[in-house]
């Protein structure tokens, strides 16, 4: 009887074996960071690297509204994050509103300036049809700062306080 093929199969299962395990062992060794990385929607075009002078990503933290920021914060804040598209006076007439499927939003508008802090805020952190997100790139108190900047738009304009 010639025993060599039972041996060659007995070798073939337990090296299977063997490098099932050592198969699952590697795999689980490997990086995860694959699952983390962010992901364009479908033919989305790349996000557009930052200006030199914008705030870096370490600020952006989460947290609650913290005490109320200075006009310059929110001033600054506008012209790196904001003025490309809503221009520098905030009526939508920004350098890349041409190239936007739907023109940014004229800030002086009494449908802008109607909303209340909150309402600003949720739409500075969420983004809104075509404006991105800001969350992940400005903290809480950045955000809050923005808020602010875009109420005294009206303020700039009109001299007078919204009601």
């Amino acid at each position: 009887m010639n025993r060599l093929p039972v041996f060659i199969l007995m070798t073939c299962c337990w090296l299977g074996r063997v490098g099932g395990l050592v198969g699952t062992v590697v795999l689980m060794a490997c990086s995860q960071e694959m699952e983390s990385q962010p992901s364009f929607s479908y033919q989305e075009a790349p996000r557009r690297q930052s200006p030199p002078d914008s705030i870096a990503r370490s600020s952006a933290t989460s947290g609650a509204q913290l005490q109320p920021p200075q006009d310059e914060q929110g001033s600054r804040l506008f012209a790196v994050n904001c003025r490309h598209c809503h221009g520098s006076h905030g009526d939508g007439d920004g350098p890349v509103a041409g190239y936007l499927q739907q023109l940014p939003v004229n800030l002086h508008a009494p449908s802008v300036q109607s909303k209340s802090p909150e309402e600003l805020f949720l739409v500075i952190t969420q983004g809104l049809d075509v404006m991105p997100a800001f969350k992940p790139y400005l903290s809480s108190q950045e955000r809050w700062a923005l808020v602010n900047f875009v109420h005294s738009l009206n303020h700039q304009t009109t001299g007078q306080p919204t009601p």
